[in-house]
């Protein structure tokens, strides 16, 4: 049977069971041919039986971080206070069971005790029960998930989603001129912080008995008001389409974030902030319409949004014709690359 390519999503569980079956198959043929004693994990029937790592191992794995470096980010010793900043209790086996974890995943590999605090601050806010915006998160959640659906790239399903949403707030092709009161009616609580960051820009933690928290942080883009908005927005599409995982969800933005996330959540920002239906209109439906220099800085003022963001929407809407069109407007107009 052949399947068509794509990324999906499915229990670890389920996924684990698939991969036990098909190492302990090889497992076999390797003994049936007589190179088992090569291989000296194929000497048994099942060989990743029993083989899971403890939970302070499986953090190190998961994260990419060692746990030495882990109580230094959040000024904490031993294994007890680790777990209690990272919300992962003696009940919980699985190091994705919290936002910080799956936030650190993302996160550059060197980052600030100021930056660890604001994990711990994600983490305790999004443990508050806010019942109100957990509706309109689960409402919105299942509309971008349902417009999504039909996407064959990460891309295409952030794109629906967002025409998805728009239509639901009823903004056409018009700019979000409030974004943080979008944000707010979609259920997400978000906010600028002061701390400084190299590379990371974003970062957005969620329970979905709790609550939904962004912060975006200060580096050079954010310091701009349309990097904020865009990285606010892009908070959004990790909690709309991200799949959720021992009931949390957590991301962050940057060179280290996981490709299909940051993928689907960028075009889910753009589209959100720029939607093809005004890149149609300002294109005058014609290709490289809107490459004239007073039409797309037009663009950039009525939309809130950078030129690098911009010129990326028309090219991969199929406005501009081609990729030198798209970086020459990124080097006119782009004061951040």
């Amino acid at each position: 049977m052949l399947s068509p390519e794509g990324d999906f999503s499915l229990p670890w569980t389920e996924g684990r069971s698939v991969l036990n079956d098909f190492v302990a198959e090889v497992a076999a043929w390797l003994r049936q041919s007589g190179v088992a004693a090569i291989y000296p994990w194929a000497a048994t029937e099942s060989p990743l039986e029993g083989a899971a790592p403890t939970l302070p191992r499986a953090i190190e794995l998961f994260t990419g971080r060692e746990l030495g470096v882990l109580e230094a980010l959040f000024s904490t010793r031993g294994l007890d206070g680790l777990l209690t900043k990272l919300d992962l209790g003696n009940t919980s086996r699985d190091p994705a069971a919290s936002p910080q974890c799956q936030i650190l995943r993302d996160l550059s590999p060197t980052i600030s005790p100021e930056l660890g605090e604001v994990l711990i601050d994600i983490g305790n806010e999004s443990a508050r029960e806010k019942p109100e915006a957990l509706r309109r998160w689960r409402r919105s959640r299942a509309l971008a998930l349902d417009a999504a659906r039909p996407a064959g790239s990460p891309e295409e399903a952030g794109q629906l989603a967002a025409v998805e949403l728009r239509q639901a707030l009823q903004l056409d092709g018009l700019p979000i001129n409030d974004s943080a009161d979008v944000l707010t009616q979609l259920g997400l609580s978000y906010g600028h912080s002061s701390v400084p960051s190299q590379r990371d820009r974003m970062i957005v933690g969620l329970r979905d008995n709790g609550a939904s928290i962004a912060r975006t942080l200060e580096t050079p883009r954010t310091s701009a008001p349309w990097g904020q908005r865009f990285e606010s927005c892009r908070a959004l599409g990790h909690l709309l389409l991200d799949p959720i995982r021992s009931g949390v969800i957590g991301a962050a933005s940057g060179p280290f974030a996981q490709e299909t996330r940051r993928r689907r959540s960028g075009a889910f920002a753009a589209e959100l902030l720029l939607p093809e239906t005004a890149l149609a209109r300002a294109s005058a439906h014609q290709l490289d319409g809107a490459a004239d220099d007073d039409v797309f800085q037009q663009l950039l003022q009525q939309y809130g949004i950078g030129a690098r963001t911009a010129a990326y929407q028309l090219w991969n809407r199929g406005w501009l014709s081609s990729p030198l069109v798209r970086d020459e407007l990124i080097d006119r107009f782009g004061s951040i690359s």
